[in-house]
Protein backbone atom coordinates (compact mmCIF):
# COMPACT_ATOMS: atom_id res chain seq x y z
CA UNK A 1 0.00 0.00 0.00
CA UNK A 2 2.37 2.18 1.02
CA UNK A 3 4.32 1.91 -2.23
CA UNK A 4 1.91 2.53 -4.06
CA UNK A 5 1.46 5.35 -2.45
CA UNK A 6 4.76 6.34 -3.30
CA UNK A 7 4.04 5.55 -7.25
CA UNK A 8 1.40 7.70 -7.31
CA UNK A 9 3.27 10.99 -5.28
CA UNK A 10 6.02 10.31 -8.28
CA UNK A 11 3.58 10.55 -11.04
CA UNK A 12 2.02 13.63 -9.58
CA UNK A 13 5.22 15.51 -9.29
CA UNK A 14 6.29 14.20 -12.96
CA UNK A 15 2.99 15.97 -14.08
CA UNK A 16 3.84 19.15 -12.28
CA UNK A 17 7.03 19.16 -13.90
CA UNK A 18 5.97 18.56 -17.49
CA UNK A 19 3.33 21.76 -16.57
CA UNK A 20 6.25 24.44 -15.63
CA UNK A 21 8.60 22.98 -18.49
CA UNK A 22 6.17 24.03 -21.02
CA UNK A 23 7.11 23.25 -25.24
CA UNK A 24 10.59 23.77 -26.57
CA UNK A 25 11.85 26.68 -27.99
CA UNK A 26 13.24 27.29 -31.10
CA UNK A 27 16.10 30.33 -31.93
CA UNK A 28 15.14 32.46 -34.99
CA UNK A 29 17.05 31.90 -38.21
CA UNK A 30 19.59 34.75 -38.41
CA UNK A 31 22.55 35.58 -41.15
CA UNK A 32 26.32 36.83 -40.23
CA UNK A 33 26.89 40.17 -42.16
CA UNK A 34 30.58 41.51 -41.98
CA UNK A 35 33.17 43.16 -44.07
CA UNK A 36 35.68 46.16 -43.91
CA UNK A 37 35.68 50.06 -44.90
CA UNK A 38 38.92 51.79 -46.20
CA UNK A 39 39.89 55.13 -47.16
CA UNK A 40 38.53 55.47 -50.81
CA UNK A 41 42.21 57.49 -51.21
CA UNK A 42 44.41 55.62 -49.34
CA UNK A 43 43.30 52.28 -48.72
CA UNK A 44 43.78 52.74 -45.22
CA UNK A 45 41.39 51.04 -42.75
CA UNK A 46 38.55 53.41 -41.36
CA UNK A 47 37.96 53.04 -37.58
CA UNK A 48 34.71 54.28 -35.69
CA UNK A 49 32.74 53.93 -38.89
CA UNK A 50 28.82 54.71 -37.44
CA UNK A 51 26.27 52.07 -38.98
CA UNK A 52 22.85 51.86 -38.91
CA UNK A 53 20.94 48.55 -40.55
CA UNK A 54 17.04 49.08 -40.57
CA UNK A 55 15.23 46.05 -41.87
CA UNK A 56 13.26 47.61 -44.12
CA UNK A 57 10.21 44.84 -43.87
CA UNK A 58 9.78 44.76 -39.95
CA UNK A 59 11.48 47.95 -39.27
CA UNK A 60 14.01 47.25 -36.32
CA UNK A 61 17.31 49.16 -36.28
CA UNK A 62 20.64 48.05 -34.84
CA UNK A 63 23.77 49.88 -34.64
CA UNK A 64 27.60 49.16 -34.37
CA UNK A 65 30.55 50.81 -35.17
CA UNK A 66 34.01 49.23 -36.82
CA UNK A 67 36.71 48.42 -35.20
CA UNK A 68 40.56 49.77 -35.28
CA UNK A 69 41.04 47.75 -38.40
CA UNK A 70 38.04 49.10 -40.08
CA UNK A 71 36.09 45.56 -39.99
CA UNK A 72 32.80 44.83 -38.72
CA UNK A 73 30.53 42.37 -37.89
CA UNK A 74 26.90 41.41 -36.92
CA UNK A 75 24.30 38.70 -37.19
CA UNK A 76 20.70 39.75 -38.18
CA UNK A 77 17.74 38.34 -38.62
CA UNK A 78 16.36 37.49 -42.20
CA UNK A 79 15.40 40.72 -44.60
CA UNK A 80 16.49 42.90 -46.13
CA UNK A 81 18.22 46.09 -44.33
CA UNK A 82 19.24 49.52 -45.69
CA UNK A 83 23.01 49.98 -44.46
CA UNK A 84 23.55 53.52 -43.38
CA UNK A 85 27.42 54.45 -43.18
CA UNK A 86 28.49 57.50 -41.04
CA UNK A 87 31.70 59.09 -40.02
CA UNK A 88 32.50 62.94 -39.51
CA UNK A 89 35.16 64.08 -42.00
CA UNK A 90 34.17 61.03 -44.82
CA UNK A 91 30.80 61.61 -47.38
CA UNK A 92 28.27 59.56 -46.23
CA UNK A 93 26.78 55.91 -48.07
CA UNK A 94 24.25 53.90 -48.21
CA UNK A 95 23.28 50.65 -49.24
CA UNK A 96 21.11 48.02 -49.58
CA UNK A 97 22.02 44.26 -48.48
CA UNK A 98 19.53 40.92 -48.01
CA UNK A 99 20.56 37.82 -46.49
CA UNK A 100 22.14 35.10 -48.69
CA UNK A 101 20.77 32.34 -50.56
CA UNK A 102 22.94 30.23 -49.65
CA UNK A 103 25.01 29.88 -46.93
CA UNK A 104 24.67 32.04 -43.46
CA UNK A 105 27.16 34.84 -44.05
CA UNK A 106 27.85 37.92 -46.68
CA UNK A 107 31.17 39.50 -46.56
CA UNK A 108 30.91 42.98 -47.89
CA UNK A 109 33.61 45.97 -48.14
CA UNK A 110 32.99 49.20 -48.26
CA UNK A 111 34.92 52.69 -49.30
CA UNK A 112 34.21 55.77 -48.12
CA UNK A 113 35.55 59.10 -49.73
CA UNK A 114 37.00 62.23 -48.17
CA UNK A 115 34.71 65.13 -47.35
CA UNK A 116 31.08 66.17 -46.45
CA UNK A 117 27.62 65.70 -47.76
CA UNK A 118 24.06 64.15 -47.03
CA UNK A 119 22.32 61.47 -48.18
CA UNK A 120 19.32 61.46 -50.68
CA UNK A 121 17.04 59.70 -48.14
CA UNK A 122 17.87 62.68 -45.76
CA UNK A 123 16.71 65.10 -47.78
CA UNK A 124 13.42 66.93 -47.80
CA UNK A 125 11.01 65.76 -50.80
CA UNK A 126 11.34 68.91 -52.03
CA UNK A 127 15.13 69.08 -51.66
CA UNK A 128 15.22 65.58 -53.18
CA UNK A 129 13.12 66.84 -56.20
CA UNK A 130 15.35 69.84 -56.57
CA UNK A 131 18.46 67.85 -56.49
CA UNK A 132 16.52 64.87 -59.23
CA UNK A 133 16.09 68.09 -61.49
CA UNK A 134 19.39 69.02 -61.45
CA UNK A 135 21.00 65.83 -62.11
CA UNK A 136 18.67 65.62 -64.96
CA UNK A 137 19.77 69.15 -66.31
CA UNK A 138 23.70 68.18 -65.77
CA UNK A 139 23.03 65.25 -67.42
CA UNK A 140 21.44 66.63 -70.49
CA UNK A 141 24.19 69.19 -71.18
CA UNK A 142 26.65 66.87 -70.72
CA UNK A 143 24.65 64.71 -73.54
CA UNK A 144 24.59 68.37 -76.18
CA UNK A 145 27.93 69.26 -75.21
CA UNK A 146 29.24 65.24 -76.12
CA UNK A 147 26.70 65.66 -79.58
CA UNK A 148 28.44 69.28 -80.29
CA UNK A 149 31.99 67.78 -79.76
CA UNK A 150 30.96 64.89 -82.25
CA UNK A 151 29.79 67.50 -84.96
CA UNK A 152 32.77 69.79 -84.35
CA UNK A 153 35.35 66.90 -85.21
CA UNK A 154 33.45 65.69 -87.85
CA UNK A 155 33.42 69.39 -89.85
CA UNK A 156 37.00 69.81 -88.84
CA UNK A 157 37.98 66.49 -90.42
CA UNK A 158 36.14 66.99 -93.55
CA UNK A 159 37.69 70.33 -93.58
CA UNK A 160 41.13 69.07 -93.08
CA UNK A 161 40.75 66.67 -95.64
CA UNK A 162 39.48 69.42 -97.94
CA UNK A 163 42.42 71.24 -97.17
CA UNK A 164 44.97 69.07 -98.03
CA UNK A 165 43.22 67.95 -101.66
CA UNK A 166 43.77 71.68 -102.89
CA UNK A 167 39.61 72.34 -101.98
CA UNK A 168 40.02 75.51 -99.93
CA UNK A 169 36.60 77.37 -100.16
CA UNK A 170 35.17 73.60 -98.77
CA UNK A 171 37.56 73.61 -96.23
CA UNK A 172 36.73 77.57 -95.08
CA UNK A 173 33.11 76.74 -94.88
CA UNK A 174 33.61 73.27 -93.28
CA UNK A 175 36.28 75.10 -90.38
CA UNK A 176 34.23 78.43 -89.88
CA UNK A 177 31.60 76.25 -89.10
CA UNK A 178 33.53 73.91 -86.51
CA UNK A 179 34.27 77.32 -84.98
CA UNK A 180 30.42 78.18 -85.02
CA UNK A 181 30.24 75.56 -82.54
CA UNK A 182 33.49 76.46 -80.46
CA UNK A 183 35.46 79.47 -81.54
CA UNK A 184 38.47 78.93 -78.98
CA UNK A 185 40.04 76.05 -81.32
CA UNK A 186 43.26 76.92 -81.93
CA UNK A 187 44.42 74.29 -84.21
CA UNK A 188 41.02 74.78 -86.18
CA UNK A 189 41.90 78.46 -86.27
CA UNK A 190 45.35 77.81 -87.26
CA UNK A 191 44.45 75.15 -90.05
CA UNK A 192 41.67 78.41 -91.11
CA UNK A 193 44.42 80.78 -91.51
CA UNK A 194 46.68 77.93 -93.58
CA UNK A 195 43.54 77.60 -95.98
CA UNK A 196 42.70 81.59 -96.41
CA UNK A 197 46.57 81.89 -97.15
CA UNK A 198 46.61 79.43 -99.65
CA UNK A 199 44.07 81.23 -101.29
CA UNK A 200 46.06 84.31 -101.17
CA UNK A 201 43.37 85.89 -98.21
CA UNK A 202 46.50 87.09 -96.38
CA UNK A 203 44.20 89.81 -94.22
CA UNK A 204 42.14 86.50 -93.41
CA UNK A 205 45.13 84.35 -92.91
CA UNK A 206 46.64 87.24 -90.80
CA UNK A 207 43.54 87.78 -88.49
CA UNK A 208 43.00 83.62 -87.95
CA UNK A 209 47.03 83.01 -86.79
CA UNK A 210 46.49 86.08 -84.67
CA UNK A 211 43.52 84.34 -83.14
CA UNK A 212 45.53 80.96 -82.90
CA UNK A 213 48.38 83.04 -81.10
CA UNK A 214 46.42 84.58 -78.68
CA UNK A 215 44.69 81.00 -77.24
CA UNK A 216 47.97 79.31 -77.66
CA UNK A 217 51.09 81.63 -77.89
CA UNK A 218 53.31 78.78 -77.12
CA UNK A 219 53.12 76.80 -80.85
CA UNK A 220 55.64 78.25 -82.87
CA UNK A 221 54.26 76.62 -86.32
CA UNK A 222 51.37 79.56 -85.55
CA UNK A 223 54.59 82.54 -85.51
CA UNK A 224 55.95 81.35 -88.94
CA UNK A 225 52.31 81.05 -90.23
CA UNK A 226 51.94 84.29 -89.58
CA UNK A 227 55.32 85.92 -90.22
CA UNK A 228 54.87 83.95 -94.12
CA UNK A 229 51.65 85.88 -94.24
CA UNK A 230 53.42 89.57 -93.22
CA UNK A 231 56.02 88.55 -95.64
CA UNK A 232 53.05 87.95 -98.27
CA UNK A 233 51.81 91.59 -96.90
CA UNK A 234 55.07 93.54 -97.58
CA UNK A 235 55.59 93.62 -93.96
CA UNK A 236 59.07 92.46 -93.35
CA UNK A 237 59.71 93.82 -90.13
CA UNK A 238 56.47 92.08 -88.38
CA UNK A 239 57.72 88.77 -89.87
CA UNK A 240 60.73 88.98 -88.59
CA UNK A 241 59.65 89.55 -85.19
CA UNK A 242 57.50 86.51 -85.68
CA UNK A 243 59.91 83.96 -87.16
CA UNK A 244 62.45 85.25 -84.09
CA UNK A 245 59.24 83.91 -81.56
CA UNK A 246 59.08 80.83 -84.01
CA UNK A 247 62.78 79.94 -83.31
CA UNK A 248 62.73 81.02 -79.53
CA UNK A 249 59.78 78.59 -78.71
CA UNK A 250 61.09 75.75 -80.80
CA UNK A 251 65.04 75.77 -81.09
CA UNK A 252 65.16 72.11 -82.69
CA UNK A 253 63.81 73.16 -86.09
CA UNK A 254 65.05 76.52 -85.71
CA UNK A 255 66.54 75.89 -89.64
CA UNK A 256 63.04 76.59 -90.79
CA UNK A 257 62.59 80.23 -89.40
CA UNK A 258 66.17 81.24 -90.06
CA UNK A 259 65.97 80.57 -93.64
CA UNK A 260 62.66 82.61 -93.48
CA UNK A 261 64.00 85.65 -91.89
CA UNK A 262 67.38 85.22 -94.19
CA UNK A 263 65.20 84.96 -97.16
CA UNK A 264 62.74 88.18 -95.76
CA UNK A 265 65.69 90.16 -95.30
CA UNK A 266 67.22 89.17 -98.62
CA UNK A 267 64.26 90.09 -100.56
CA UNK A 268 63.84 93.28 -98.84
CA UNK A 269 67.51 94.25 -100.21
CA UNK A 270 69.54 93.58 -96.86
CA UNK A 271 71.82 91.33 -97.82
CA UNK A 272 74.55 92.48 -94.89
CA UNK A 273 71.41 91.54 -92.83
CA UNK A 274 70.55 88.33 -94.51
CA UNK A 275 73.85 86.73 -94.07
CA UNK A 276 73.67 86.02 -90.29
CA UNK A 277 70.38 84.39 -90.38
CA UNK A 278 71.40 82.04 -93.48
CA UNK A 279 74.66 81.15 -91.65
CA UNK A 280 72.77 80.24 -88.27
CA UNK A 281 70.00 78.28 -90.78
CA UNK A 282 73.30 76.27 -92.38
CA UNK A 283 74.49 75.63 -88.63
CA UNK A 284 71.38 74.11 -87.93
CA UNK A 285 70.89 72.21 -90.76
CA UNK A 286 73.90 71.57 -93.16
CA UNK A 287 72.45 70.02 -96.00
CA UNK A 288 70.05 73.18 -96.97
CA UNK A 289 71.20 73.71 -100.45
CA UNK A 290 69.17 76.64 -100.95
CA UNK A 291 70.14 78.32 -97.64
CA UNK A 292 73.81 77.75 -98.76
CA UNK A 293 73.16 79.34 -102.48
CA UNK A 294 71.63 82.18 -100.69
CA UNK A 295 74.45 82.61 -98.62
CA UNK A 296 76.34 82.97 -100.99
CA UNK A 297 74.98 85.23 -103.15
CA UNK A 298 74.44 88.00 -99.81
CA UNK A 299 78.63 87.54 -99.23
CA UNK A 300 78.98 88.77 -103.43
CA UNK A 301 76.73 91.58 -102.65
CA UNK A 302 79.11 92.23 -99.75
CA UNK A 303 82.32 91.36 -101.60
CA UNK A 304 83.33 88.15 -99.47
CA UNK A 305 83.82 86.04 -102.75
CA UNK A 306 86.38 83.87 -100.71
CA UNK A 307 83.15 83.03 -98.57
CA UNK A 308 80.45 82.97 -101.57
CA UNK A 309 82.87 80.58 -103.50
CA UNK A 310 82.55 77.80 -100.66
CA UNK A 311 79.15 77.80 -100.58
CA UNK A 312 78.59 77.92 -104.15
CA UNK A 313 80.62 74.70 -103.99
CA UNK A 314 78.96 73.26 -101.05
CA UNK A 315 75.52 73.91 -103.27
CA UNK A 316 76.50 71.74 -106.08
CA UNK A 317 77.91 68.88 -103.56
CA UNK A 318 74.54 68.31 -102.28
CA UNK A 319 72.21 69.29 -105.46
CA UNK A 320 74.62 68.85 -108.80
CA UNK A 321 71.67 69.06 -110.68
CA UNK A 322 69.44 71.95 -108.43
CA UNK A 323 67.64 74.30 -110.01
CA UNK A 324 70.93 76.86 -108.88
CA UNK A 325 73.54 74.93 -110.12
CA UNK A 326 73.68 76.43 -113.63
CA UNK A 327 73.60 79.61 -112.18
CA UNK A 328 76.69 79.16 -109.87
CA UNK A 329 78.57 77.03 -112.48
CA UNK A 330 78.52 80.18 -114.64
CA UNK A 331 79.23 82.46 -111.78
CA UNK A 332 82.02 80.16 -110.06
CA UNK A 333 84.56 80.41 -112.54
CA UNK A 334 84.76 84.56 -113.01
CA UNK A 335 84.81 84.26 -108.68
CA UNK A 336 87.82 82.60 -108.46
CA UNK A 337 89.57 84.50 -111.34
CA UNK A 338 88.77 87.92 -109.36
CA UNK A 339 89.91 86.04 -105.65
CA UNK A 340 92.96 85.14 -107.66
CA UNK A 341 94.02 88.40 -108.96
Amino acid sequence: MNMVKRMGLLLILAGIACLFAGPNVLAAPSWLFRGKITNADTGEPIADVEMTLEHTEIGSSYTMKTKKDGTFIRRLPLGQYHVILKKDGFMPQDDYVRHPLEGDALEKDYQMKPGEGILMTELSEEERQRLIEEREQIKKEIEEQKKKAGDLKKMFADGLAAKEAGDYDTAIEKMTNALAIDAEQPNILGHLGDAHYQKGNYDKAIEYFQKAIALNPEDANFHTNLGNAYVKKGDTAQAKVEFEKAIQLDPANADVNYFNMGAVLYNAGDAAGAVEPFQKCIQANPKNATAHYLLAMCLVNTGDFKGAIQHMETYLELEPKGQYAEQIKQILPALKQQVGS
